[in-house]
């Protein structure tokens, strides 16, 4: 049996880089009494937990959604959901790769272990397929349900090899694009800019997927009763032989097994030529210059503190990576929900000319907006603190109130985004024939709703804030994916939810029953802040 024990070298090192995997949500686990009394034992267990709860979480919820589907008859529906979550584990896996193979910039402690160095590459795969295999789990209920719907019996197991070559795929190419990012020539902002780009590319299929969701199983049922043929996809068309599906399975299997050695070698080699000096000196030339001159705008005593403090936060957040990741993370969806409004209304010959209408439907359409606007974790309310990385606690031996201090991070945040937002819900308004009257008051209907859920995000940032940030990336991934997704998944049911309510009863909300719940939704929200505020306000002290 001792041949078939691990190693206890690479044992380590997979949980060493376990922990780089995610360093924020790393550095936030470490914030714990307990965890700093056994760091390997508690803060591991939380990361492994975590990552085990996430494939559970994520079965369960897509078994629930995906296994409903009738793979036999639209069988490219097997091929869609697939490429959607494979393309979602590989945009997450290049972030986590990134990060054990050149941020970690732990080679030269692995060269003094008794180990291949091979294990090297091998605990960082590990590492980083544990964290990643969540996001790609519902591929596994796909496959399964897609073989049994078919009728394929016991040759349902093939689901199993299907999603682990699937997922074998898609480890392999995060670990080979990451390591071209790694590998480039370029400043380091500009491989910061390319991750970003990355994370903000993933937000849009979750979002898009969340989106599609309701009106998959409806066009299913059209396609299935109107198209007597089935439609297939590449992948969908293998299986429908068991003999191709296997030689399927058999080349990929031999493809990996031809590539595994080469990628293994070209891994290590940019593990050790990655330069972490090069970029980083004109990066951070940069940084502190433009830290610098806030410290200074800070210092500024002429003028009130208010202002100043609010006009530094907003050159902080004025940041390209910033603009580029967290406003179009938060614009987008608001642009993808606009046409769910638009078919509504159709659907209900909306009169103009109905004042209670305009209400219900305007009033409908702010509370929308808003906790779509609002929920997004990647807004600039769940990094407005972290952003200041040392210059948190430089502030704070300052002569000024921490509420002055936060206040200006929260004015700055309103300033950078809501703004574009009451634009967003004014134009969306205006062209589904909202009285011009009533959009002014949707838009302080829309104000009221998105405060306390950014004053929520705000101590959400502050409770968890980091220093110990590379690139924007790394803040937006505090809360893991699988929380992530599930959030973005929980809003845009209740999103819909309230469409379709609105949608079945709107012809019954009398203008009492309309403030009643506008007033309960409003009571929600901000019981939730005052408690979350409370609780804070004594453990920090803010």
């Amino acid at each position: 049996m001792n041949r078939f024990k691990m190693d206890p070298n690479l044992k380590w090192m997979i949980k060493i880089n376990s922990l780089m995997v995610n360093p924020i949500q790393f550095d936030r686990l470490n914030k714990d009494d307990k965890c700093k009394l056994d760091q390997d034992k508690y803060v591991l267990q939380k990361i492994i937990r975590s990552h085990i709860t996430g494939i559970i979480v994520m079965l369960l919820v897509y078994g629930l959604i995906l296994g409903f589907i009738d793979f036999k008859s639209l069988p490219i529906m097997y091929d869609i959901i697939v490429l959607i979550f494979m393309a979602t584990g590989l945009l997450q896996s290049i972030v986590y790769f990134y990060n054990v193979l050149f941020e970690s910039q732990d080679y030269d402690i692995y060269k003094t272990l008794p180990v291949k160095e091979s294990y090297i590459v091998i605990a960082k795969i590990i590492s980083v397929a544990l964290a990643s295999c969540s996001v790609v789990a519902p591929i596994l209920v796909v496959s399964i349900a897609s073989a049994i719907r078919n009728g394929r019996g016991l040759m349902s197991i093939l689901g199993v090899l299907d999603f682990i070559l699937i997922f074998m795929v898609t480890m392999f190419l995060g670990a080979g694009i990451s390591t071209l990012i790694g590998g480039f020539n370029i400043r380091k902002k500009w491989r910061n800019l390319f991750m970003n780009l990355v994370n903000m590319v993933n937000i849009i299929i979750n979002v898009g997927f969340v989106l599609s969701m309701q009106y998959m199983f409806r066009d299913s049922l059209m396609k299935m009763m109107s198209s007597r043929a089935s439609v297939y996809g590449p992948i969908s068309r293998l299986m429908m032989s068991n003999l191709w599906h296997i030689l399927a399975l058999v080349a990929v299997a031999l493809l990996l097994i031809i590539i595994y050695k080469p990628l293994m070698r070209k891994l290590l080699k940019s593990i050790k030529n990655y330069n972490i000096i090069v970029g980083d000196k004109g990066t951070n030339k940069e940084r502190t210059t433009k830290d610098t001159k806030g410290k200074k705008h800070v210092n500024n005593r002429s003028a009130s503190i208010l202002p100043v403090l609010v006009k530094y936060n907003v050159s902080k957040l004025s940041d390209s990576s910033i603009i580029m990741q967290n406003l179009f993370s938060v614009f987008l969806p608001l642009i993808l929900v606009s046409s769910s409004f638009i078919s509504v209304l159709r659907d209900l010959n909306f009169d103009p000319s109905d004042l209670r209408a305009n209400l219900v439907l305007g009033l409908m359409i702010s509370v929308g907006i808003g906790l779509v606007a609002s929920c997004i974790p990647s807004n600039i309310f769940s990094i407005v603190v972290s952003i200041d990385r040392e210059d948190y606690d430089y502030l704070k031996i300052l002569p000024l109130s921490r509420k002055k201090y936060f206040s200006s991070k929260f004015l700055a945040g309103i300033i950078m985004q809501l703004p574009l937002i009451c634009v967003i819900l004014g134009l969306i308004e205006w062209y589904v024939g909202i009285r011009l009257s009533i959009i002014p008051i949707c838009i302080i209907s829309l104000i009221l709703v998105v405060l306390p859920i950014y004053g929520s995000w705000m101590l959400y940032d502050i409770e968890y804030r980091s220093d110990k940030w590379q690139n924007i990336t790394e803040l937006n991934t505090r809360l893991d994916s699988v929380s992530r997704f599930l959030l973005i998944f929980l809003v845009f049911i209740v999103f819909f939810g309230l469409v379709m309510l609105t949608h079945t009863f709107y012809k019954y909300i009398s203008y009492g029953i309309l403030f009643t719940v506008w007033s309960i939704i409003l009571g929600l929200l901000y019981g939730f802040f005052f408690m979350k505020y409370r609780g804070l306000r004594k453990r920090l002290n803010i």
